[in-house]
């Protein structure tokens, strides 16, 4: 119990150096790919995509924004757009 509480206090902190960065850097790929990791951990599946969403936008290629991306929609159920990501 002790351990899931802090691995939730970890993904908070990691989802708010995220938000630091991206307040500083708004174009930042990497935070908004970061971002998107730490709330998928928290549960945020649709703010998730958003995150890897403009990540996406900033650089198209970035594959690990893909990556997570089609994760999430593969959890939704959405396979064919987990595949296209």
């Amino acid at each position: 119990m002790l351990a899931a509480f802090w691995t939730e206090v970890t993904v908070a902190v990691a989802r708010l150096r995220a938000a630091e960065a991206l307040t500083l850097k708004p174009d930042y790929v990497e935070a908004h790919c970061k971002s998107g990791i730490a709330l998928t951990a928290l549960g945020n599946y649709r703010q998730a995509l958003d995150a890897f969403d403009k990540a996406l936008t900033l650089k198209p290629d970035y594959a690990d924004a893909h990556l997570y991306r089609g994760n999430v929609l593969k959890g939704f159920g959405q396979h064919a757009d987990a595949l296209a990501s």
